[in-house]
């Protein structure tokens, strides 16, 4: 395994303990469907942000220049997982936490910063690899 992969491993296992530990600790006194499907968020959020970063191959920065367009893997079916699983694992966390106000921080801070690193993200990708990224981008989810 590469030294990369056995990071992501760590920072994975790591997020993991964390989740279990406020599993075990949580009495579920709220509404157990909420909770349940905040965790299944988070976890699939795990999952997509660890794929898309073993899938990048430490191609990922947003703000400078692209070193390749990575379009295998789960790249091959959306441009953006990592994102994509960092908002379900927020959504995903607060909803766990039946956190109204969490939510709503999510909308209105996260969500837009995302989009906004997309829009970077995705103009120096158009800017590099031209129409090969336009065709990739016809053919891709977010």
């Amino acid at each position: 395994m590469s030294e990369k992969t056995l990071v992501l491993l760590r920072i994975a296992v790591s997020l993991l303990t964390i989740v279990v530990t406020i599993l075990t600790r949580y009495q579920f006194e709220g509404n157990l469907f909420i909770t349940s499907l905040g965790f299944f968020l988070m976890f699939v959020g795990f999952l997509l942000y660890i794929v898309g970063e073993i899938s990048l191959k430490g191609h990922f920065n947003p703000f400078f220049e692209p070193k390749d367009l990575i379009t295998t893997g789960i790249y091959s079916k959306t441009r953006h997982p990592i994102y994509i699983g960092l908002i379900f694992i927020c959504f995903g966390f607060n909803l766990f936490l039946e956190s109204n106000f969490g939510l709503f921080l999510t909308l209105i801070v996260l969500l837009p910063l995302l989009f906004y690193t997309r829009i970077i993200e995705e103009y120096n990708l158009e800017k590099k690899f031209g129409d090969r990224y336009l065709k990739y981008r016809k053919t891709t989810f977010f």
